[in-house]
Formats: structure tokens, sequence, C-alpha cells
């Protein structure tokens, strides 16, 4: 259909499967830290996120979420990183003591990002 939008054409099958799930919070502790989640579900939320949507509720919503600035944001979306820029915001977010699952969880459910929050 000509008249749909990134986010309908780039959602991955991934994105799709997930969307079907009804779960009340994470099923990993919310006190994980992010930087121990597996590099599986790591690889899988920074290629899901880095797909960059007109709605906005990709990479940069959780970057904003976390408190990096637009500036920032800008220099991110040109980045080197093999993962793209979600790569960097959860090397940047590590550092702080909010960076968990649990966090994550919130910031995606809170903007309407299920799909994504449930692979959590």
């Amino acid at each position: 259909m000509a008249g749909k939008d990134k986010e309908d054409t780039g959602v991955s099958k991934l994105t799709k499967k997930t969307a079907k799930l009804t779960i009340s919070g994470p099923k990993l502790n919310r006190d994980t830290r992010l930087s121990t989640i597996s590099f599986k579900l790591h690889k899988d939320l920074c290629l899901i996120l880095n797909i960059e949507r007109v709605t906005g509720k990709d990479w940069r919503l959780v970057a904003d979420a976390i408190g990096i600035s637009y500036t920032e944001m800008q220099a991110l979306s040109r980045t080197k990183a093999t993962l793209g820029p979600m790569e960097e915001v959860f090397k940047e977010w590590s550092t702080k003591d909010n960076a968990t699952v649990g966090r994550l969880y919130d910031i995606l459910m809170e903007n309407d990002m299920s799909g994504i929050a449930n692979m959590l």
C-alpha cells in the first residue's frame, strides 16, 4: 500500500511476533542492568529501535527519555557504531544507575511500544 509510512513497512518480523504477547511486566528482572542482558537481546533491541519512524517511536525517544540532548542525538545519528545509534544510547546510559530492564520497559510502555517492551 503506497500510503504506509516507515513504521508500517519497516517493522521486523520479530516486532510483529512480540506485539502479539500480552505481559504485565518484563520477563527479565526489572533490576537487571542493561549492560548484562544477552548479546542477542541487545542486538535485537538495537536493530528494531534504530529504524527511524515518522512517529519518533524509535531510538530517539529512548535517548530523550534518559536525558540525551537534541545536539547529542544529532551526533549519535551519524555514528559508525556497528549496531547504530541505539548502541551508543545504551553505552551512554550504562553509566547511570537507572540503566535497567525495568526503566527501559517503562519508557517503551509509556509510549505505546509494547511490542518492543515485551521483548524484555
